[in-house]
Order: C-alpha cells, then structure tokens, then sequence
C-alpha cells in the first residue's frame, strides 16, 4: 500500500512511518520542515520518500498524491499545541482547517479510498464522561480543540457528498523517545534526571490519559489498515487517566531523588486559561473492531521512556 504522511516528518508522522514501513508499505512524507527535528529522519533516509511541501498548497499536496498513486492519506499536519492555538488562532485555523480540507479535496479528486484523520481528546473539551466514549460531545473551547471537532464535521460532509472514506483518530498525550516539545511527563522527567526541583503552582487536579507512543502508532495503523470501519471515529489512547499529581508520584517511584511540588487544581495552559478537565477515552470500539490492545501501562511506559531520556543526556554530556 502506498501511505502519504501529511506532517510526516514530526513526532506522530515519523514514527507512524516507521511502523508502516515494517510492515512492507511504500510511504511519502508530506512536511513542511519548519518545527520536526532533523533527527527524527535519519535513520528513515532512502526508505521514504520524503517531499517539501505546505498543507496549505493544495496543487501541490494534489500532485504528490498522483504522480506518487497514493492509495491512502494519513493527515497529520496541524498546529498542535493549545497554548499555541491560543496566541495565533486565525493562524491555527487556517492550517488546521483549511490544510485539512486540501487533504479532503486531494482524496476526493485523486480517488484516494481512506483518509485517516489524527485528531485528539482535545475535541471533547470538558469531560461530562469519564471514560469518554466516541459518541461524547464535541464540545472544546480552545482554538486547538475547536479545529479539531470543526475537521471532523468536514470529514462527515465530504464522506456523505463525495464519498470519500473519512476517519477520525482521537488521541490523546503520546509520549515517547524523540518527542520534540516540552509536553508532560518530558519536562518532569528531565528535571527528575538532572536533579532538579519541579515546582507547580496548580494542576495536580487535573486527569489524563497518558498514552506510549508505541501503542498510538499502533492503533493508528489498525485504523488505517482495517478492511473494513464500522464507525467514523475510534479513540486510541490507553484507556485509564491518572491526576498530575498522580502521574508525577509514578515519576518519583522511578526517580526517587527528585523533589517536587504540585499544586492542586487544574494548570492554566495560557495566560488566563484554565483548562478544562480531562478524564480517560474509552476504547472500547477500538478494541471490539480493531482488536486494538493497549501494551504498556504507566509504569511500564514511564520507565523506558525515563531509560531513553537518561541514555540522550549521557550522550550529550561527552
């Protein structure tokens, strides 16, 4: 099978490829190049063919898509950060929203037959469930959060009008070696291994579903690869939420050094914003459908993405 990675040279895409590429398929990587690491390619040169290219640029995302005879999309390319999406919001839009409907419209005249969709817990805004099941309302009050449901209506819409195979994949908080921003546990763990105190003001209130990489990329590829989909929407995520404060104390049990303070309540993710509370996804759909089965619990997850962590800062020390 032919795969195009929209953002395939970022954390998600790259490691998606990675995984697709064990398993015998041809992948083009779709990226615009301006926030993925270097790194993150290196060991993917000659085995992908990667190509330089704005989301925003629909003939030449069309172009790719024909002269490579893409069979499938995986859309990755978003601004992705909630406190990003709240210092630029028309900028989050525009790419989220309208670089998404350029993949849409790239299925739809190229005859793509699935457009797998990375979309996120972030869409349920507030929590009225915890777990989450898919059929939760989409009810976000962040930028972030609001393209991601909005992506998703549009999806529907060119599914009933067009045809095309939309599915959303809702994830939430991978973690893992190579991740490129300072999102939770990384900080609290490089603090923890250079020994430095963390001190939280608020947050430790605060549930989420921390999910390892490995097990994101895995339901990712099921989703893609099913040969049949009996819903437009599935949650990958672990399945079991954790508070902060919880989350930090598993931190401690691996590093029993490290000193923390975590206040409670829920963070501010920018300046006046507090976040709404989160909670687990259900998965079970995945599970029934996809055979979808999560690996690695916390403890599991955090320790070796703590060995990894340990690992990169011995080697940058000499």
């Amino acid at each position: 099978m032919r795969v195009l990675i929209t953002g395939g040279a970022g954390y998600i895409g790259s490691n998606l490829a990675r995984r697709l590429l064990a398993e015998g398929n041809e992948v083009i990587l779709f990226d615009n190049l301006s926030s993925s690491l270097p790194r993150n390619l290196l060991d993917l040169a000659g085995r992908v063919k990667l190509v330089a290219g704005d989301i925003l640029d629909l003939s030449h995302l069309l172009r790719v898509a024909r002269d490579n005879q893409v069979q499938r999309i995986v859309h990755t390319a978003a601004v992705v950060s909630v406190p990003a999406s709240m210092e630029r919001p028309l900028y989050t839009a525009k790419v989220n929203i309208e670089g998404s409907l350029n993949v849409f419209e790239t299925a739809r005249l190229s005859g793509i037959d699935r457009v797998v969709d990375i979309s996120s817990a972030e869409a349920y805004g507030t929590f009225q469930q915890d777990p989450a099941p898919e059929e939760h309302p989409l009810n976000s009050t962040t930028p972030y959060g609001i393209t991601k449901a909005a992506v998703e209506r549009f999806g529907t819409h060119y599914s009933d009008q067009h045809g095309i195979h939309y599915v959303a994949a809702r994830i939430s908080y991978a973690y893992g070696v190579g991740h490129p921003r300072p999102t939770l546990p990384k900080p609290w763990m490089e603090d923890a291994l250079a020994g430095r105190r963390t001190v939280v003001a608020r947050g430790g209130d605060q549930r989420i579903d921390f999910t390892c990489v490995e097990d994101t990329i895995e339901g990712l590829r099921l989703v893609l690869e099913a040969a049949h989909l009996e819903h437009r929407a599935y949650n990958i995520a672990s399945g079991r939420a954790v508070t902060l404060r919880e989350a930090a104390a598993e931190i401690k049990k691996l590093v029993p050094e490290w000193e923390y303070e975590i206040g409670p309540g829920l963070p501010e993710q920018s300046p006046g914003y507090v976040a709404p509370l989160k909670g687990s996804l259900d998965i079970t759909r995945a599970a029934r459908e996809l055979g979808y089965r999560p690996k690695y619990d916390l403890t599991t997850g955090f320790r070796r993405y703590l060995e990894r962590l340990r690992e990169d800062m011995a080697a940058n020390d000499r």
